[in-house]
């Protein structure tokens, strides 16, 4: 049996508008509204992941370790390329938070949070030259928390 194209099936269920408008995404979606589509070439596998990602990867290539796809304009379900553009979780969730999305960052804005940004800035300037479990235990966090400072994950910084 012939496979078709993953590139032509994924632009099948796309409504493309106008120029600088949204291109909706007509296939299945997500509780939150983003798309979901599958490669199944032997590269891929049958990986199902977000219609966005998909949008990017078949417009400008593959999508670096530990990147998100970012929608400029706020649609979760749009994949037009020219609004989107590739960040950290931080970079995401700053560009919700200036957008009004969000009441308030992870970080020294959180009304839990046990770090100041200096010691922040300490654990990312340290590396990997000291071990994630012995800052946890000189900072009194846990060793995931130490890990996801690392990788940009937590601790939104302004």
């Amino acid at each position: 049996m012939k496979r078709t194209d993953p590139a032509k099936r994924f632009w099948a269920h796309v409504s493309i508008g106008e120029s600088g408008e949204c291109w909706e995404w007509n296939a299945h979606r997500n509780i939150k509204g983003y798309g979901l589509f599958a490669d199944f070439t032997p590269q891929y596998g049958g990986k199902t992941q977000g219609a966005h990602r998909w949008a990017w990867i078949f417009t400008r290539g593959e999508i670096g370790g530990g990147l998100f796809v970012c929608h400029k304009c706020d649609n979760p379900g749009c994949v037009n390329p020219a609004h989107l553009f590739l960040g950290t979780n931080s970079d995401n969730q700053l560009d919700s938070y200036r957008k009004g999305r969000r009441r308030h960052l992870a970080g020294a804005r959180a009304s839990n949070a046990r770090l100041t940004p200096f010691q922040v800035s300490i654990i990312r300037r340290v590396g990997d030259s000291v071990p994630s479990r012995q800052l946890g235990e000189v900072f009194g966090v846990g060793k995931s928390q130490i890990l996801r400072i690392r990788r940009n994950e937590s601790w939104v910084t302004e």
